[in-house]
C-alpha cells in the first residue's frame, strides 16, 4: 500500500479515538482506495447509531434538513430507512421517533421520561465524597 492509504486509515483511526464523528463521516468522501469502503461503511453506521441515540436525548425534534445533515443521509427516501432500522434501538431507550411536518420528532415514554431529583442527587453524591474524604 502506499503512503497515501497509510495517512488515510492514521486519519480515520485518529478522528474515531478523539470522538471527532464528522470527520469520520466526510471520510467516505475521500476514501484512497475502494477495498476501505466496506470498513468504512460498517464504521459509519455505528456512528450514525450513536449520533441517534445521543441526539434522542439531546433534542426533543430537529429540522429535517438538521437530521439529513446530522447523520449524513442524502435523501428523505433513505431517511426512512434508517429511522426503520433505528426503531428498535430507540424503543430500548423509551423513545419513539416520529416523522411529521418536516420534523423529526423524539417521543419519550416509559421510565426515562420521569424527572430526576437533580438536587437530591447532588446532595448525596456531595455526602459521598465528604465521606470518601474522611476515610482517606
Amino acid at each position: 500500500m502506499s503512503d497515501k492509504n497509510i495517512e488515510f486509515v492514521a486519519q480515520v483511526e485518529k478522528s474515531l479515538t478523539l470522538g471527532n464523528y464528522k470527520e469520520v463521516l466526510n471520510c467516505k468522501k475521500s476514501s484512497t482506495h475502494e477495498f476501505f469502503n466496506l470498513f468504512l461503511e460498517r464504521i459509519l453506521e455505528t456512528i450514525r447509531f450513536e449520533i441517534a441515540r445521543s441526539a434522542e436525548k439531546a433534542y426533543t425534534s430537529l429540522a429535517l434538513k438538521d437530521v439529513l445533515e446530522l447523520f449524513q443521509i442524502s435523501s428523505e427516501e433513505n431517511l426512512v430507512k434508517f429511522l426503520k432500522n433505528q426503531e428498535n434501538a430507540a424503543k430500548d431507550n423509551d423513545v419513539i421517533w416520529r416523522l411529521e411536518n418536516k420534523r423529526l420528532y423524539f417521543d419519550v415514554v416509559g421510565q426515562m421520561g420521569k424527572h430526576i431529583n437533580a438536587d437530591g442527587l447532588i446532595m448525596n453524591m456531595l455526602n459521598y465524597a465528604q465521606d470518601l474524604e474522611k476515610i482517606i
